[in-house]
């Protein structure tokens, strides 16, 4: 593991993998503090600024260097354990290294339709061409303009992933996450070909900017990326531990974090609450947030141990770790086929408010849904509140 002493690091070679799941009591353990807290600490803003002392507690965050840091835990976080198992023999007498001749696995790469696969990528494909690191959250977007690789925040490996390296270098850059309309551009990869991900200029709350829309299967991964960023990262601490906001609208390409009251921010919010419903938590990026956890970083993504935690945060719902449902390996969070509100209409005069709720099909699919108005000066709503404004 990397230990970490004010910005300065010594490097200590792991000899062993753990690579056993979190219980789920652990995992309930991990988020007590949250129990008892009022109900107005469990929700919102004031949820992101309490989970962030548990998220930073105990991070051990690691360097940008090759040899030892980001490049070399990347064999073991973004490992296809299917294609590359490791015998027992292997986890227990692991050195991790840069070095590719020790261990050269199937990693996982964002924006690459063929994971898993015979043509997936390896880790010794060429870094730079074929696989880059790729923040999700972009530098650009929070961190010092010449300390983005710089942990934590730079180095954090809940948001540093591997990724094709056309799509990210050339169609994500560091531009904010959105859907692209009917006009967009696509970026062919060096490695496979593969036209995964679309950027194309849209207008939304009254800027006009370009976005990039990777593929379904990578959507929800990144938005469980950048709701864990504004997390752990919700207050300034420093410019390596910057302070973030999502917000609901385009960000631009540069924005820094500076002070208590300047947030680096990043969009586009709703379109990340769609794409977390759209593309649910799986076991592979399940066991990645156990990974992290387990050997390197020592810290958790709470929106990937407790899906529910997105609706107390930007809906109407309330954390609640000792009884929330917990995401566990092997289960699957579904999608529902249909939702339906009640009412499915209503008159209201000015001033006048009504609650409108949702029930999914089928009933034990999820009902988290987001809620927004086309016209926030006639009626505002939130979390199914609506409250009219004006005639």
């Amino acid at each position: 593991m990397a230990l970490s002493f004010g910005h300065s690091f010594i490097e200590v070679h792991a000899t062993s993998i753990n690579v056993t799941d979190t219980s789920e009591s652990d995992i309930r353990a991990y988020y007590a503090s949250l129990n008892s807290l009022s109900v107005s600490e469990r929700q919102g803003t004031n949820l992101l600024e309490n989970l962030k002392p548990i998220l930073s507690s105990g991070h051990t965050y690691i360097s940008y260097d090759a040899t030892v840091g980001t490049w070399a835990w990347f064999k073991i976080t973004d490992r296809d354990w299917t294609l590359s198992p490791m015998t027992s023999y292997e986890l227990a007498n692991y050195t991790v290294h840069y070095n590719a001749s020790y261990d050269d696995p199937y990693v996982h790469l964002l924006y690459r339709d063929d994971n898993g696969t015979a043509t997936a990528a390896k880790y010794s494909d060429s870094h730079g061409t074929y696989i880059d690191r790729e923040h999700v959250w972009p530098q650009s977007h929070g961190f010092k303009a010449d300390k983005g690789a710089t942990g934590p925040a730079g180095t954090d490996l809940h948001h540093l992933m591997l990724g094709d390296s056309t799509q990210n270098q050339n169609a994500h850059n560091n531009y904010d996450w959105g859907n692209v309309g009917t006009t967009y551009q696509t970026f062919g990869s060096d490695a496979t070909h593969n036209n995964t991900g679309k950027r194309g200029s849209i207008t939304y709350n009254g800027a006009t900017e370009d976005v990039y829309e990777p593929q379904d299967c990578d959507k929800g991964d990144i938005a469980r990326a950048c709701f864990y960023m504004v997390a752990r990262y919700s207050s300034y601490t420093g410019e390596f531990d910057p302070y973030l906001s999502l917000i609901d609208g385009i960000s631009g390409t540069t924005t820094q974090s500076s002070s208590a009251s300047t947030p680096g921010t990043l969009g586009i919010l709703n379109t990340l609450l769609e794409w977390n419903a759209l593309d649910p938590i799986d076991d592979y990026e399940f066991h990645r947030n156990n990974l992290i956890y387990n050997n390197v970083q020592h810290n958790r993504n709470p929106f990937i141990d407790y899906p529910s935690l997105v609706d107390a945060v930007w809906g109407s719902g309330t954390a609640n770790p000792a009884t929330d449902d917990v995401r566990l390996y092997g289960e699957s969070i579904q999608a529902p086929t249909a939702l339906t509100m009640h009412p499915t209409g209503t008159s209201l005069t000015v001033g006048g408010n009504e609650t409108l709720t949702v029930s999914p099909t089928p009933s034990s699919a999820s009902s988290s849904v987001t809620w927004s108005s086309n016209n926030s000066s006639v009626a505002q709503v939130s979390g199914g509140l609506v409250t009219a404004i004006a005639a």
